[in-house]
């Protein structure tokens, strides 16, 4: 059942802020990197535009993290998956505001940027729910291995 939320919270993001994006209309401005765009005074200039790029960065985040959770246990399989895809996210946009290339609209590219930021949270939660699970395991291991000790046996 909780993937079903996921699902149609992600799907909400996406559907208002695409809402978002036709309200506020064809927005165009450039940024050298993605931080400049949050520590500028373009993000307060337009609040609509940067409303609807935290939606899209939520929604991947979300749809990503759903995506991982089809994958049972394999906890260190799913923090890398998630560094590549953060990788990649953070390499696509800073090469798209340095170029300024138009593969995807600046919006977007920013919401890559952010998704990947995001992802930075279920990346560490994998990493340490791997290594508690490892832990626990290699002691239940431990634990079988050890012989019982039977108090009720005489000891000569």
């Amino acid at each position: 059942m909780k993937k079903e939320y996921a699902l149609v919270t992600a799907a909400i993001f996406f559907l208002v802020a695409y809402l978002i994006d036709r309200l506020a209309g064809n927005v165009v401005f450039t940024v050298k990197n993605p931080v400049i765009f949050i520590t500028s005074s373009v993000f307060l200039k337009y609040p609509f535009t940067s409303l609807a790029i935290a939606l899209k960065a939520m929604g991947l985040g979300i749809s990503i993290v759903l995506l991982m959770s089809f994958i049972e246990k394999a906890f260190f399989v799913k923090a890398f998956s998630i560094f590549v895809i953060i990788v990649f996210a953070e390499l696509y946009a800073i090469q798209q505001t340095a170029t300024g290339a138009r593969t995807t609209t600046i919006q977007w590219t920013l919401s890559f940027a952010y998704a990947g930021a995001i992802l930075l949270i279920p990346f560490v939660y994998y990493i340490i729910k791997g290594v508690v699970v490892s832990l626990y395991s290699n002691l239940a291991e431990e634990k079988k291995a050890l012989p019982e000790e039977n108090p009720s046996s005489p000891e000569a």
